[in-house]
């Protein structure tokens, strides 16, 4: 049997069906709300020669009459079963949507490891490139001693061109005067030769 619920105490309404709150403490009064199973309700007043108390909803905040059978001092068993599958259901319903969460962070993880390993790649590919860089510099300068180099090779050519050509022309000068001084001694000979067979 259940315990009753006293004025100034806190009850609940315990009726499988809707139970009726009426504007006064009996069934002719007008409904002023319709209480389900395991309402909390604060007792007001407790009329014990009717059977009626005057309650307000906690829930609704309006005040009126119910039968005081209606009402019992603890939550019934059925009202806090659902009110456990509810407290349930919110329960799981936040933890898939924790789960997503959780999935979600994961592949933020996941791209910021990725993006870590390719800051990673680049910080070694730039360190590559300065090493590069400092390479193709030191190329740069031997090229460009190389070329100076050659440039003066080249010049000392042209000079030995120049002097070779010079030396040919003087000694085929030579050659021709030699040829020209011999030919006029020889001429001169043969004048005189000639000349002293007459």
């Amino acid at each position: 049997m259940q315990g009753t619920a006293w004025a100034g105490e806190t009850g609940y309404a315990t009726d499988d069906c809707r139970i009726l709150m009426r504007r006064g403490p009996q069934t002719h009064y007008k409904i002023v709300q319709m209480l389900r199973l395991g309402e909390e309700l604060e007792i007001l007043e407790d009329d014990k020669v009717s059977g009626w108390s005057r309650v307000r909803a906690v829930s609704s905040k309006l005040e009126g009459w119910i039968l005081r059978r209606f009402i019992s001092p603890s939550m019934p068993a059925s009202a806090q079963l659902d009110i456990t599958r509810e407290a349930q259901q919110r329960a799981e319903e936040e933890r898939n949507k924790l789960r997503v969460e959780v999935e979600g962070l994961r592949k933020q993880v996941g791209s910021q490891e990725k993006l870590e390993a390719e800051l990673a790649r680049v910080r070694k590919i730039s360190h590559n490139a300065l090493e590069i860089e400092r390479e193709n510099e030191a190329l740069s300068q031997k090229l460009r001693a190389l070329e100076q180099e050659m440039k003066q090779v080249s010049d000392d050519n042209r000079i030995l061109e120049r002097q070779s050509d010079t030396s040919f022309f003087l000694a085929g000068s030579a050659v021709l005067t030699v040829g020209l001084i011999g030919g006029a001694v020889l001429a001169r000979r043969r004048r005189t030769s000639f000349g002293s067979l007459e």
